[in-house]
């Protein structure tokens, strides 16, 4: 047991100083020198130091070749190599390309609207200073219906008040009635003179009720008779106003309009229009009206006469994302037609040519030429340089095309 114990200590030693020795080698750039020189025989016990510094050089030479693996092979003019885990993280989107229905297209102009009676303008019920009923009162405020937006008041007016003055009258017109109640027993009027004071004391009591109902210390009450949003306010707090001058616009914003004017040389075309799609002015964001409960309300059977168009309207639900007013561009959607298509992201344009990415095996793809035909806003046609079944990358072709002209990418895979 001692010889053991003395030889395992004697062998520790050696092993020790072997290694100080390779690292003094290393550090003079000396990496051939000879193992063999340490192999030491006690008893029963062969420790080779040479086995276990080639396991350590083996082990280097390995990572190193692990390292540059994937750079063994030269990449094809347009081919970029992307891993999975890259391909996931910048958002891109792979698609079968097919031949499916496509809506024949025209391009136009248009603006939004807001819909038939989702829109009110709230006019003076008499004349008066107008005052609002919140500081805040501004374009774009949400209001509710009912709410109290604005006051009119005609106190030290120099015809007195209205609400005093309709008081006045219709008592008057409630005596005539009275009086020709009176006349019509003993048949002493006509039944036109009768009909006529009873319209007259109905039309009077029925103004007085609705003055009295929004009379307050500040003056008669302007109530906003929808739930949404302030789109215009007409006057100034403080100014005079007449009754039934507009005062402010409330709009719903839950449905739009949206009118597109076609030029003339359109007009046969007129009758198969039965969907659109439309572009914001940013340029991105697409809308297919068939989504949004969209439907075509009417188109026009003769030249408008400010535009010398033909103007088409739609109907659909707003997002929440558009606004009533801004303009748009349209693409109308006529006969149906069966197509090889793409989304546009799709496409690279390069110099008036255009192509897409496709992919060639699991985490290779390459550039290929495409010709295209009409577009819809968000999908092309393909008139050539694709077949059915290629697939190709749908969305953020972008990045491929930013990867085969850079580092930032690289053509391996991450380690």
């Amino acid at each position: 047991m001692k010889k053991f114990i003395l030889g395992a200590l004697i062998c520790s030693f050696f092993l020790f100083s072997c290694q100080s020795r390779n690292a003094e080698g290393n550090k003079s750039g000396n990496h051939n020198h000879s193992h063999n020189d340490h192999s030491h025989d006690h008893g029963s016990h062969d420790h080779s130091h040479d086995h276990d510094h080639d396991h350590d050089h083996d082990h280097d030479h390995d990572h190193n070749h692990d390292h540059n693996h994937d750079h063994d092979h030269e990449l094809e003019d347009g081919q970029v190599e992307l891993s999975k885990q890259q391909f996931e993280r910048l958002g891109l989107q792979l698609e079968t390309v097919g031949i499916r229905p496509f809506s024949q297209i025209i391009k136009t102009a248009g603006q939004l609207e807001a819909a038939t009676g989702q829109e009110v303008v709230l006019s003076a019920r008499s004349s008066g200073i107008i005052s609002f009923a919140n500081r805040n009162l501004t374009s774009g405020r949400a209001v509710s219906r009912g709410e109290a937006l604005a006051y009119i008041s005609d106190k030290n007016m120099v015809d007195g008040e209205v609400l005093n003055r309709q008081r006045i009258l219709l008592a008057q017109v409630e005596q005539e009635y009275e009086r020709a109640q009176l006349l019509m027993r003993d048949s002493l009027i006509s039944k036109a003179d009768f009909n006529q004071a009873r319209t007259n004391f109905e039309a009077a009591r029925l103004q007085y009720q609705t003055l009295e109902s929004g009379a307050t210390e500040r003056g008669i009450t302007l109530n906003s008779t929808l739930s949404g949003y302030l789109k215009n306010l007409w006057v100034q707090e403080g100014a005079y106003v007449n009754a039934g001058d507009a005062i402010a616009t409330v709009t719903t914003l839950q449905k739009l309009r949206l009118r597109a004017d076609l030029l003339e040389t359109y007009a046969s075309q007129l009758p198969f229009i039965h969907s659109a799609n439309i572009k914001t002015a940013d340029g991105h964001s697409v809308y297919d009206l068939s989504t949004l409960n969209g439907r075509l309300v009417s188109y026009a059977r003769t030249l408008d006469q400010e535009t010398h168009r033909l103007p088409v309207y739609f109907e659909f639900d707003n997002t929440g994302h558009l606004l009533a007013g801004s303009y748009v561009e349209v693409y109308l959607k006529t006969r149906t037609v069966e197509a090889l298509t793409i989304p546009l992201e799709a496409l690279i344009e390069e110099q008036g040519n255009y192509a897409v990415y496709i992919q060639e095996a699991n985490e290779l793809y390459r550039k290929q030429a495409v010709q295209i035909g009409a577009n819809d806003g968000s999908r092309v046609v393909i008139t050539g340089g694709l077949e059915p079944e290629t697939i190709v990358v749908s969305k953020g072709a972008y990045y491929l095309k930013l990867a085969s002209m850079s580092s930032a990418i690289p053509h391996g895979h991450a380690h």
